[in-house]
């Protein structure tokens, strides 16, 4: 297979381990989703407060940033297949004691509160092994369309999704959803263990303690400023994250209140950026061969295209036209997002590839909180419009200057 060839879906789909790798994500997906969204609708049946609601993804936050550096040191240390297995399994148990919980004791938040804690607790031990998996699956020149079929089997999974699990509340009640996710976990950890990978455990001169817990972290930070394209890839996700979070607070206002629509406008958009997405994602992996040798031009084209679509976004009172500018957006999402986790994957070694997954985003869950407070303060002062003409300007402005960089410019997969 040469470089200048697309990596086909059907190649990919021959791949056994991967096929299963994918199964797994794909599986433990739905069932996520389905508890979420059985989750949040319980606490709003019970409460009433969206703040309780709110309450529970700080919950989530919390236990993400507390666990991310250690459980990339463990996917660098450890067996990664055994630990996503290990992983899936205290899930799947977790789940089926708090669906057996809220069953049969009376409704307390603090059970929801402690349980996704926990939950999310052992998720961050399961995300750096996955993604530092993918790598160990595929090819090289692979890795493009392997990632473009991940995510866009994850936007289908999360337009599906939704849409199942409101069906299967109504029909079968909160608990049912809760359930589906324990099965989904132990599904999962089944696609998992059939995987066989060769990768061997790297040999450690020192115990597991916390002091080498802290260390070998530390390495991990090390190996990132030493390396050119890491550290790039480190600034593009701050920066680009540090424009995008302008837009978060903001979404549900701005359909309100310049769409004049309501909880359905807001569904609608958010389908349309999916579907974006979703496309975007298989379109990326068809032509593989391109991205692989033009990764820093598709980066500077879809991030630009990110900000000239969010000034259209805010300045727009069409509806119609607010549909296509977010089907739009997913798709420049996409654009960014395969690529440049591909090119993550292709510029790390194996032993620090858990570690540099599990902080590589670190800087971006620094600045966005800082956006999204100066979101709020600019929608508040002027106008929702305001707080996507900003994101915009800073997107299109964070594009220019993350192409400057020889690690991205310059970044290809296929050099050999």
């Amino acid at each position: 297979m040469t470089n200048s060839t697309s990596i086909s879906y059907r190649s990919i789909l021959q791949n056994r381990n991967f096929v299963f790798l994918w199964l797994a994500e794909s599986i433990s997906l739905l069932g996520d989703i389905v508890f979420q969204f059985s989750i949040n609708w319980l606490i709003l049946a019970e409460t009433g407060s969206a703040l309780q609601i709110g309450g529970n993804l700080v919950v989530s936050v919390i236990a993400r940033v507390f666990f991310k550096s250690v459980a990339g040191v463990l996917a660098d240390r450890w067996n990664r297949r055994w630990l996503m297995v290990s992983s899936d399994l205290l899930r799947g148990g977790l789940v089926l004691c708090l669906a057996t919980l809220l069953w049969l004791m009376p409704f307390n938040i603090l059970y929801i509160y402690i349980g996704n804690f926990l939950l999310t607790s052992i998720s961050s031990f399961f995300m750096p092994a996955f993604q530092a998996t993918i790598p160990n699956v595929l090819d090289k020149n692979a890795l493009v369309a392997g990632r473009s079929l991940t995510m866009g089997t994850a936007r289908l999974l999360q337009t599906l999704g939704s849409a199942a699990s409101g069906l299967l509340i109504a029909m079968f009640g909160v608990h049912w959803g809760i359930l589906i996710n324990a099965l989904s976990f132990f599904l999962s950890a089944l696609a998992i263990f059939m995987i066989r990978i060769s990768r061997a455990v790297p040999s450690t001169h020192h115990p597991l303690n916390t002091s080498a817990l802290f260390g070998d972290a530390f390495k991990g930070w090390q190996f990132i400023r030493s390396q050119t394209i890491l550290a790039s890839i480190f600034l593009l996700f701050t920066l680009t994250d540090f424009g995008a979070a302008f837009t978060w607070p903001v979404h549900v206002v701005f359909t309100e209140k310049i769409l004049n629509g309501g909880p359905q406008l807001y569904g609608y958009l958010a389908t349309a950026a999916t579907l974006g997405g979703l496309i975007g994602a298989f379109f990326i992996g068809r032509y593989s061969h391109w991205f692989n040798r033009h990764i820093g031009w598709s980066y500077l084209i879809a991030a630009s295209a990110w900000g000239f679509l969010s000034i259209l976004f805010g300045i727009t009172s069409s509806p119609l036209l607010a549909l296509g500018y977010r089907f739009l957006l997913g798709w420049a999402l996409s654009m960014i997002h395969v690529p440049i986790s591909s090119l993550l994957d292709a510029s790390v070694t194996d032993e620090y590839r858990g570690r540099v997954w599990a902080t590589i985003g670190i800087g971006s869950s620094l600045v966005t909180p800082i956006s999204v407070g100066l979101s709020g303060l600019a929608a508040d002062h002027w106008s929702p419009r305001a707080s996507y003409i900003i994101a915009g300007t800073l997107l299109i402005t964070n594009a220019l200057l993350v192409f400057q960089l020889p690690g991205i410019r310059n970044a290809r997969i296929d050099r050999k």
